[in-house]
């Protein structure tokens, strides 16, 4: 189940990784910007579940991603809110609407050479 940590982020970023009973959470904390050029933060939270399906919220100080003035010091939800919203039980029932992924034509022809 993939869910890691970037391996490069702006200076002043955190990341925690959580192993739940339901999957395994992701919590960035980062900046928009590497450079710091404006103050627009950027937070997200992944969820995987065992069977690969995957949540994600994205929140930012501001209205919009770019181009819009910061509007807060922080995005509005904190580490805990965003846990608690995206890990929720709520979300299981979209979960299980999800069609099984589509297989790639990589992994197509792979069955082919596999079953001959």
């Amino acid at each position: 189940m993939a869910n890691d940590c970037p391996v490069h982020t702006p200076d002043g970023s955190t990341c925690s990784l959580e192993n739940l009973a339901g999957g395994r959470l992701m919590i960035l904390k980062t900046y928009e910007y590497p450079d710091h050029r404006n103050s627009l933060k950027e937070w997200f939270a992944t969820f995987v579940t065992p069977s690969g399906a995957q949540i994600a919220v994205d929140e930012y100080n501001s209205a919009a991603e770019k181009g819009k003035p910061v509007t807060r010091t922080d995005p509005p939800l904190s580490a805990a809110q965003l846990k608690s919203l995206i890990t929720s039980p709520k979300w299981q029932h979209v979960l299980d609407g999800l069609q099984p992924p589509v297989k790639s034509p990589k992994d197509l022809s792979a069955d082919r050479v596999d079953a001959g």
